[in-house]
């Protein structure tokens, strides 16, 4: 049996695993999240824990997010994880925890992703304050609020924030930015992220 080294080389390359990463991510992630807190109560509850080896666990981890982002597309793997959420649906609570996970990833990695529009949010009475926050549903009629946006304001270094419902023109999109680097640059307080302008770079 002959290797072709060339695809070999290909599958390995650092876009293609970061893609299938990602892929295998979006698959697994709710399911393993999921499937952590449940571990977590059983841990809770009769004291059983697995005799960690160092290492092992995170290697372990990261090839099988890359495997199943890889045959994400594979009928019997789709199949699998179709069955898994079937059997985790007949369980109240269970079902609660993996939908408010799966859609938390969907808004990051999938076709319904958000968080992609980073604005600034205008206040005063000259709109002279303003907050870095994050489109998360430009259309609010379903809440009396036809000329509303939903914005999303992150906390610094916390995993919180607030939901603000906002008069469209108090809303201004921030161009030539992403929303990870807002993120970044809201989420540590100002400290990092964002891109260095001459002001940034004659400060530091």
């Amino acid at each position: 049996m002959q290797w072709n080294w060339n695809a070999v080389k290909a599958e390995l390359a650092p876009r293609t695993l970061a893609t299938s990463f990602v892929q295998g991510l979006f698959l697994l992630g709710p399911l393993a999240v999921t499937t952590y807190v449940l571990l977590l109560l059983l841990r809770a509850l009769d004291k059983w824990i697995i005799a960690p080896v160092p290492g092992f666990g995170l290697l372990s981890a990261f090839v099988l997010v890359v495997l199943a982002g890889r045959f994400a597309s594979n009928v019997f793997v789709r199949g699998a994880v179709e069955a898994a959420e079937g059997l985790m649906a007949k369980a109240p609570l269970i079902k609660l925890i993996y939908d408010s996970i799966r859609d938390l990833v969907l808004t990051f990695v999938g076709k319904r992703r958000r968080f992609d529009q980073p604005v600034l949010v205008s206040f005063g009475a000259d709109s002279s304050t303003k907050l870095v926050g994050f489109i998360t549903r430009k259309d609010l009629s379903f809440l009396g609020l036809p000329g509303s946006s939903a914005v999303y304001v992150p906390h610094a270094y916390n995993i919180s924030g607030h939901v603000m419902l906002l008069p469209r023109e108090r809303i201004s999109a921030l161009e030539g930015v992403s929303s990870a680097e807002m993120m970044t640059f809201t989420v540590s307080g100002g400290v990092t992220g964002g891109r260095a302008g001459p002001a940034a770079a004659a400060e530091s």
